[in-house]
């Protein structure tokens, strides 16, 4: 059967300080009241029923995930101790699903993901888990056509077309390269964007991970076996993300699985920026462009200002106004304002981690 393993941890610290500790991104209620965890959720529901999704999440976060995903059941929210990146979480999931169902097909999702239109998105991912059931040897990745030689993300170069039609091989995988490996690609064309979203046979997954990584699949086993070793276990498994533990020795010819991209099918953001949350914002109508190619949300005023992100989330009838700026973020939220360049935005986080070191909420 398929199943849907949805990954909520996370800390968002780029987008601090609508991204608190407490409330990491994946939890904003931003869009018409709904966090990205919901739309996610939502999306998982679509294609399979709440008994075959799981959530994997800080433990910490336990209280706000329950308010927000009421029908999630018990069993099937796994707490993280610490946060141990992608591949940690991914594996548990996996490992857990495969316990009930060995036969199981996962799509594996992230909380913090935005996709416009949402109905193409899941008739992708629909046409991406059929193809994994089919070929029980394939580690399936959903694709970007990518727009601007962005850093961040892996990149994918297509290869021949898969037997299904439905996607190509991977030829190569390349995580998070250089700026100049990055023109290179869209140079060359026939590369995509990795969304981080991957769909595969659970006992494929759970094979490479132990020949590849063997002491996450070990850690993995004896937490399965005893759910109490997690807390002294969990801490020391190693701290990596999927794409270099497992994707990119795969299509370097270790292992015995194949990588397969198909096509996301959609408009997508994984709403890692405060460019990404504002353009989301837009999309979903809860904040507008001005004539001076201003974003708005909230009660603001701007004069004479443009291409600026004023995001309002203070408390009722407090204002924010703006006079004479130009690409500049500014952020009210409770008791923090943020402001700062757009070209400066990527410091966010040493700029939070001053706040903190100072004893200001983070």
């Amino acid at each position: 059967m398929d199943y849907v393993a949805i990954m909520a941890g996370g800390s968002g610290t780029r987008l601090w300080p609508l991204s608190r500790r407490t409330r990491p991104k994946q939890f904003l209620p931003l869009f018409n009241g709904t966090s990205p965890l919901q739309l996610a959720y939502a999306r998982a529901r679509t294609l399979v029923p709440s008994e075959r999704i799981l959530v994997c999440a800080g433990a910490d976060h336990y209280d706000i995930i329950t308010q927000q995903l009421p029908d999630l059941l018990p069993d099937n929210l796994l707490l993280e101790p610490v946060g141990r990146d992608s591949l940690a979480a991914i594996s548990w999931l996996t490992g857990a699903i495969h316990r009930r169902d060995r036969e199981a097909v996962v799509a594996v999702l992230s909380a913090d993901h935005m996709m416009t239109p949402e109905e193409s998105f899941t008739q992708s991912l629909g046409s991406a888990m059929l193809m994994a059931s089919q070929d029980r040897q394939a580690l399936v990745t959903c694709g970007v056509v990518p727009t601007h030689p962005h850093t961040g993300y892996g990149y994918l170069r297509l290869g021949a077309l898969h037997d299904s039609s439905l996607g190509y091989l991977v030829d190569e995988y390349l995580e998070k390269p250089s700026l100049e490996q990055a023109q290179l690609c869209l140079a060359q064309g026939g590369w995509w964007w990795n969304s981080g979203i991957f769909v595969f046979a659970a006992e494929t997954f759970l094979t490479q991970l132990t020949a590849l990584q063997p002491q996450m699949a070990d850690a993995v086993t004896s937490i399965l076996d005893d759910p109490s070793a997690i807390a002294e276990v969990y801490p020391h498994v190693p701290q990596i993300s999927v794409d270099y533990a497992i994707m990119e020795p795969l299509s370097q010819g270790l292992g015995t699985a194949h990588i397969v991209v198909h096509s996301l099918g959609a408009q997508w953001s994984d709403v890692g920026s405060y460019d990404a949350v504002a353009h989301a914002l837009v999309d979903a109508g809860t904040a507008h462009v001005d004539s001076q190619h201003n974003i708005l949300k909230g009660e603001v005023v701007a004069l004479d200002s443009r291409d600026n992100i004023v995001l309002n989330r203070g408390p009722d009838g407090q204002l924010i106004a703006v006079l004479g700026i130009e690409d500049m973020i500014v952020i009210n939220d409770e008791d923090v304002t943020l402001v700062c360049s757009r070209q400066h935005a990527a410091r966010i986080k040493e700029l939070r981690k001053l706040v903190e070191e100072s004893g200001g909420d983070v």
